[in-house]
């Protein structure tokens, strides 16, 4: 069975997807990135919590960016599986 007949830019813009597919992360990667990142919020925020002084203003600012940055990772997490999803369906067809 042969191919279709592919013109260069046909090719041009399968091998860059093929190259952007290549560089992205795999699923486990993002995936161990955002565990590491929840468990040094969630260090971050139990010390600053059992160990922390209410009157210093460093670790008020260290609690307020550790919930900050949770959420953030949890959020692009699932939008950005989402999206990859999405992308993912879209080639397909």
């Amino acid at each position: 069975m042969t191919e279709p007949h592919l013109t260069i830019s046909d090719r041009q813009a399968e091998g860059r997807r093929f190259a952007v597919a290549r560089l992205a992360p795999s699923r486990s990667t993002r995936r161990a990135i955002v565990v590491c990142t929840i468990i040094f919020c969630a260090i971050v925020i139990g010390y600053v919590v059992v160990l922390g002084d209410p009157n210093n203003s460093l670790h008020q600012s260290a609690l307020s960016w550790a919930f900050t940055l949770a959420g953030a990772t949890l959020g692009a997490y699932v939008f950005g599986s989402v999206w990859d999803n999405q992308a993912t369906l879209g080639a397909m067809k």
